[in-house]
């Protein structure tokens, strides 16, 4: 019953205020990442130097969220911990959201854990 009520209310959010986009605020990295040892994954040579990537959710040019991931290797693992939280509001009605934490923990191209 809740589920259900939660899913209207989000195709309805969805149906009155349109889709929503996330643009990258973030700094990019140009090429890739150069590892010290050549044992390391591919995985976690990928991470950015800054070991955080950030997004804004934006809808007809306003910021109502945003997204981030935080990577911390570990030897063979990488930790990977994710944060939303979006928000919609019409006046003062909310009509729409959503929050998220997660972390993963990756063994090479594997996931091994993840509590949400």
């Amino acid at each position: 019953m809740v589920r259900s009520f939660v899913f209207l209310v989000g195709v309805l959010a969805l149906l009155l205020c349109g889709p929503v986009a996330a643009q990258s605020v973030s700094p990019q990295t140009t090429g890739p990442q150069i590892a010290a040892v050549q044992t390391i994954s591919p995985l976690i040579q990928s991470v950015p130097k800054s070991r955080v990537l950030q997004y804004g959710v934006m809808r007809n040019g306003d910021s109502i969220g945003d997204f981030a991931f935080r990577f911390r290797p570990d030897g063979e693992r990488l930790a990977v911990d994710v944060d939303s939280k979006i928000e919609y509001r019409l006046f003062f009605i909310r009509l729409y959201y959503h929050f998220h934490r997660s972390r993963e923990v990756w063994r090479g191209d594997r996931l091994i854990s993840m509590k949400s």
